[in-house]
């Protein structure tokens, strides 16, 4: 999972729905699947190491993403896709490899439009076919209108991903939730009349509450 932290998200973010939305993602994490989280901006950092989902695990997510913040420079999204899939060299036909890309802004490295037009043409280029190649498939969401939307609609198209264009980051947790929806294999009950029948045979389940801020 790939955080923007870029200064531009105290407009488009600005009570940090971020946060709650990634924790949402954990709680959900079937345990056994592999996962970590990275904020970026100006470069990556590894808020939590790539690792079994165990219940160790999720207290230590839900730690650390009260990192995610507001303070970076630029939108490297270049380095953040190469920081997160460095060990996603070739397809591994056991496991299913997502990536979620969090962005409000376009490639910006650098005041010279010149250097950010060679990061976006390397990731379309370079990285692409490499994730193509390595069987990732790339979810991609939009916090505002002001995203390269044709960048991230063809990272998530091209790899049969999908792309969200959020309008308000209230929103966020709810797409977190449909992309998990689409890639894991989960059993769910429907809701009917605001009631749901568990199965006595069932042992443990997870129910999710929205609630406004």
């Amino acid at each position: 999972v790939l955080i923007d932290v870029s200064g531009s998200m105290k407009k488009t973010d600005p009570k940090n729905l971020r946060q709650p939305a990634l924790r949402l993602l954990i709680g959900v994490l079937p345990k056994g699947s592999r996962a970590g989280v990275w904020n970026f901006a100006q470069g990556a950092s590894m808020q939590v190491k790539p690792g079994t989902v165990t219940d160790s695990w999720r207290k230590k997510a839900r730690i650390r993403a009260a990192r995610i913040h507001s303070r970076g420079l630029y939108t490297n999204i270049e380095v953040a896709l190469k920081a997160s899939t460095s060990d996603w060299k070739r397809p591994n036909y056991k496991i299913k490899r997502n990536l979620i890309l969090l962005t409000d802004g376009v490639v910006d490295l650098s005041k010279d439009p010149r250097k950010n037009k060679a990061s976006r043409e390397r990731i379309l280029k370079k990285i692409l076919p490499k994730l193509k190649k390595a069987g990732v498939k790339v979810h991609t969401i939009a916090l505002s209108k002001n995203t390269d939307e044709e960048l991230l609609r063809t990272l998530s198209m091209a790899t049969d991903g999908g792309f969200s264009q959020v309008d308000s980051a209230d929103e966020l947790e709810r797409v977190f939730l449909r992309i998990f929806e689409k890639t894991s294999n989960i059993d769910t009950v429907p809701l009917q009349e605001n009631r749901f029948k568990i199965d006595k045979s069932i042992r443990d389940f997870t129910l999710l509450i929205f609630r406004p801020y």
